[in-house]
């Protein structure tokens, strides 16, 4: 999955925003700036979000019982399929 970041703080110059990276990137997180604004004129300071959510795994029914195997699956859509050849023929 591609990293996701979000946006801590816009300045006007480079130097500003260095200056906050720096001081976040003290803290352990992965920061960046980027230039952002009209024609890039501005710096954007970017920190990583981890949004590590566990999974939930859906609970599924219990197997019926008595479960249509796949060879009478398959039989019951031939017959299906015969039954409406023979109403498009006319044969009853």
């Amino acid at each position: 999955m591609p990293k996701t970041w979000k946006v801590v703080a816009r300045f006007n110059s480079f130097d500003a925003a260095d200056q906050k990276r720096n001081a976040i990137s003290k803290s352990g997180k992965e920061t960046r700036v980027r230039r952002c604004g009209l024609g890039g004129s501005q710096f954007a300071v970017k920190v990583r979000t981890d949004e590590k959510k566990p999974r939930v795994k859906e609970e599924q029914p219990p197997p019926e019982q008595e479960e249509i195997s796949l060879g009478d699956k398959r039989k019951e859509k031939r017959v299906k399929k015969q039954m409406r050849r023979n109403l498009a023929r006319g044969v009853s």
